[in-house]
């Protein structure tokens, strides 16, 4: 189920963060981006209530992401010529990134 993807996604962004406080030598950038993006989306959603410009920011950051998710769903859609995954590929992928960045901010923050 999605709820179960979720749970491991979420657990999985925690424990990347302990692999990285163990073995700080496994580390690669990948590993933060989506923490970092959920950040940059949050700042930029606050900041856009007094400012058009951190509006700008937000929107165009969010429009790209959702572009290069219909994009790849439309490629793995061509792929393995199933119509399903064109909406099931973004929202999994949506989920994995938040979930993944989630469990590693709130792993950094009460650890």
């Amino acid at each position: 189920s999605l709820k179960s993807f979720w749970t491991q996604t979420y657990k999985s962004g925690k424990a990347r963060f302990d692999i990285l406080k163990v073995a700080p030598g496994s580390f690669q950038l990948i590993h933060i981006v989506p923490s970092l993006f959920i950040l940059y989306l949050l700042i930029t959603g606050i900041f856009s209530i007094i400012s058009s410009h951190f509006f700008t920011l937000f929107t165009l950051a969010l429009g790209i992401y959702l572009l290069v998710l219909i994009i790849q769903s439309a490629i793995g859609t061509l792929r393995i010529k199933k119509i399903n995954s064109l909406f099931i590929v973004p929202l999994t992928t949506i989920i994995m990134h938040f979930a993944y960045g989630l469990g590693f901010i709130r792993k950094f923050l009460h650890d």
